[in-house]
């Protein structure tokens, strides 16, 4: 014995009123453009993060995401190391030094040991810009052996950094791998 429901179109049942979900998101009132602007944009690159989720599992580092602030402050930064000019600024004890290498723009803050006329390095800068257009600042601090890779894509409204890292790692590998991952 049949019923006759079985048999009967299941969008029979659907009233005409009643939206599916994804209509109801792009006609909704509740949401303002900006938010269907934003759920419109392509979806994370899944595969690009697994890699950096990879290389900083692999040398110890910490993946971060850049905030807005942080993203103006590595721009900021990464435009005073690669627009300089080459040479050295001595400021007594501190002695600040740019120099060019193929594509790498350097700044280095080296400081006066204690009793004695040579400079120890303590912080160096090293800025490039990968083909694809995204931005690398490496932040090494001489006194902590530690690295910081700071990457802002290329549109400026994202980015991610590697902080963390041991000063004694290939940090030559690290740089690699991240020009890898950012498809040059």
């Amino acid at each position: 014995m049949t019923t006759g429901i079985a048999s009967a179109p299941v969008n029979q049942y659907i009233s005409t009123n009643v939206l599916p979900f994804v209509e109801r998101e792009r006609t909704s009132t509740a949401f303002s453009p900006r938010t269907l602007v934003l759920a419109s944009e392509p979806a994370v690159d899944e595969l690009k993060y697994r890699k950096l989720i990879d290389l900083a599992v692999q040398y110890g580092a910490r993946l971060l995401a850049l905030k807005k602030r942080d993203i103006a402050s590595v721009n900021q930064k990464w435009c005073q190391v690669s627009d300089a000019q080459a040479g050295s600024i001595n400021r007594g004890n501190e002695t600040e030094s740019y120099w060019r290498n193929k594509n790498l723009y350097v700044r280095r803050i080296s400081n006066r040991s204690n009793g004695s006329s040579t400079f120890l390095p303590s912080l160096t800068e090293i800025a490039c810009q990968f083909s694809g257009g995204s931005s690398l600042l490496i932040t090494i601090n001489e006194m902590e052996h530690t690295a910081r890779f700071d990457v802002v894509e290329a549109k400026g409204r994202t980015g991610y950094c590697l902080d963390g890292l041991d000063y004694d790692l290939a940090l030559s590998q690290v740089f690699s791998l991240l020009k890898e991952i950012e498809g040059v």
